[in-house]
């Protein structure tokens, strides 16, 4: 065994990144990965994130949308272990690639379904995407405050948690499936996502100030954990998350009296009144405006206060601490030529993952893949002429 998932089949279905992403993800940790692509000779959009979220798979042109694919697709299906998808429940009853109709033959199959909105509830149906599920879900809006305009949030954050959650669910079912013999239908949604990478926002109770107070938060809303401005133009993060390091942080900047000020009493989080938090604020920011980020990413770093650099993408990418961790690494694109990308991001010390491959070229692996599921070589021939394949 050289890998965890080592012998597990997948088709990936996905059009989009989340979807993508979850079955990258499995791919990875030894999962023969199918990429089901679905217009054979269609044109195809192979940008960026296409060569990063479809590396390690191979391709099969399969147009489902005609009859004759997918009764293809459940030949596929009555041998493999997972199919991941990311159709909206309507396109999944027009194609007839549903759950019982996928695995009526095979009881052992993982189906797992990505969503916008989740498969329950009236926006089941609705169109969807990262930057629609996110303004849906408060992300936007909260980046502002309440009583200033939303802040358009630039990564698909709901897409890549729902990735995560969608690989999770796959590996849980995988697990019950060694005890059960039994596979089942695992659903998660971008809305999901959202909730679950903003699950501490949407703590409630009557003791609990809401989290979008009505001040702009883009900068951060507590004094001592936000983002200040030094005196080069860089900006630094300050992280006090405790009382300890809020009082380290004092110490270190020689300024004790803010300990005993009592109208700073509660810091870093439990101090209630936004004039005071206005207050110390301007303290902290014509402190910082004084010296260098480096300076005080220096000084911090020496008495123990969680800080950091505010970087610029190719400043992280290039950092020491980013190239021993393995998490960036280069790729030959089969399109693109030679591009930087994410390196595997968790890492199992008795079966490393791998990547196997750059994303395929479209249907690069159709003979080889159709063969393998016992296709003899005159379907195979007859596929291709009906454009199936």
């Amino acid at each position: 065994m050289k890998s965890a998932l080592e012998g597990i089949t997948a088709l990936d279905l996905s059009r989009y990144t989340a979807g993508s992403y979850a079955a990258l993800l499995l791919a990875e940790q030894g999962v023969n990965c199918i990429k089901i692509e679905p217009k054979p000779n269609g044109k195809r959009h192979r940008q960026a994130d296409f060569a990063l979220f479809n590396r390690s798979k191979k391709s099969l042109a399969l147009d489902i949308t005609q009859p004759e694919g997918v009764v293809t697709l459940e030949r596929l299906a009555r041998q493999t272990d997972v199919i991941i998808l990311d159709y909206r429940p309507t396109r999944v009853r027009e194609y007839k690639i549903g759950y019982k109709a996928l695995a009526k033959n095979n009881p052992g199959l993982i189906y797992c379904s990505i969503t916008s909105f989740g498969e329950k509830g009236p926006l089941k149906n609705k169109l969807g995407g990262d930057g629609v599920v996110s303004a849906f879900a408060g992300t936007q809006r909260s980046q502002g405050g309440m009583h200033w305009p939303p802040v358009f949030v630039y990564l698909p954050l709901g897409s890549y948690a729902a990735a995560m959650l969608g690989a999770y669910g796959v590996s849980l079912a995988l697990y019950a499936r060694e005890y059960t013999g039994r596979g089942q239908k695992v659903d998660t949604s971008l809305l999901a996502g959202d909730i679950a990478i903003e699950a501490g926002a949407f703590i409630f109770a009557p003791t609990v100030a809401p989290a979008a107070v009505k001040q702009n938060i883009q900068q951060g809303i507590l004094p001592g954990y936000r983002l200040y401005r030094c005196k080069d133009g860089k900006w630094i993060m300050l992280a006090c998350g405790n009382t300890t390091f809020w009082n380290k942080c004092c110490m270190a900047l020689d300024r004790v009296d803010l300990i005993s000020d009592p109208r700073f009493e509660g810091m870093p989080w439990a101090m209630q009144s936004l004039e005071n938090r206005r207050i110390l604020t301007n303290i902290l920011t014509d402190i910082f405006n004084a010296e260098t980020s480096q300076h005080w990413v220096e000084l911090f770093d020496k008495n123990d206060v969680p800080c950091a650099p505010v970087n610029l993408r190719h400043e992280f990418v290039e950092d020491p601490q980013v190239a021993q961790s393995g998490m960036i690494i280069h790729i030959e694109d089969y399109y693109l030529g030679k591009m930087r990308q994410m390196g595997v991001p968790i890492t199992l010390q008795e079966y490393p993952p791998q990547i196997k491959s750059p994303a395929p070229r479209e249907g690069q692996h159709s003979n080889e893949i159709l063969k393998e599921f016992g296709f003899e070589t005159r379907e195979i021939t007859g596929l291709k002429k009906k454009g199936i394949i």
